[in-house]
């Protein structure tokens, strides 16, 4: 049961404590947009053991060793596309193999940050109409490029650059092949455009009352919001 993480706060303890009763008859892992750095509290939180989805789905983290297991890099050549790019735009910019220390950089840092190890780029903060123009020069064969609403505010947008052969959908199919899961027997849960990919893994599809209209129009199910514990709620009626 991957779910998306839709934690811009600390979740409930009615959610913790559903979440682990629940863990002796379901798999359960989180399929989340950010990288390593930020979702080792919620790691913590739930006691997961498990492997599970991060940065964008370019990336497995087994939390018991709290080591990746599985990733997919930006090619080179695409890398160096997206670099020319965004040389001169004045966004935050992020990668998942940053230094928990490191603070986002700037355009004229790529070069330095960019490299083989690369899964992942971010690009943060935009208006709509600034995202939408950046995310069509940013087309490139060997990319994916997901415009999605801003992970504090629904009136700004981030753009999120991965490889085609990395998103949320490459990543859970890869940890349902690792569980011995079918797609017919997986739920996933999601709020974000970013979770459309996760939806295509899956069996049966849950979208938080907070949700994109357009992943709402994809789901099977629609749940209360994150903020009045909808998830919480929703994983109670799974006993």
């Amino acid at each position: 049961m991957p779910q998306g993480a839709p934690f811009d706060f600390m979740p409930s303890d009615r959610l913790k404590k559903i979440v682990n009763r629940l863990k002796s008859d379901y798999f359960i892992a989180f399929a989340s947009g950010r990288a390593k750095r930020h979702v080792l509290h919620l790691i913590e939180f739930f006691e997961f053991e498990s492997e599970n989805v991060i940065s964008a789905g370019t990336e497995i983290l087994d939390a018991k060793n709290n080591k990746i297991t599985w990733s997919e890099c930006n090619p080179k050549t695409a890398l160096e596309h997206v670099s020319e790019i965004l040389k001169v735009v004045e966004y935050q910019i992020a990668t998942p193999q940053q230094d928990s220390k490191h603070h986002d950089f700037s355009a004229s840092q790529l070069k330095k940050e960019f490299n083989d190890e690369t899964t992942a780029v971010y690009v943060m903060g935009m208006l709509p109409e600034e995202a939408e123009v950046l995310a069509s020069k940013l087309e490139h064969q060997d990319l994916s490029i997901i415009n999605m609403h801003h992970y504090k505010s629904y009136e700004l947008r981030d753009i999120h650059i991965t490889s085609r052969k990395a998103s949320k959908e490459h990543a859970v199919n890869e940890l349902l092949k690792r569980q011995g899961i079918s797609k017919e027997n997986t739920i996933v849960i999601g709020d974000g455009e970013n979770d459309l990919a996760l939806f295509k893994a899956a069996g049966f599809k849950v979208a938080m009352g907070n949700s994109a209209p357009v992943l709402k129009a994809e789901a099977d199910l629609i749940i209360g919001d994150v903020k009045d514990d909808g998830l919480a709620e929703y994983l109670e009626s799974l006993i």
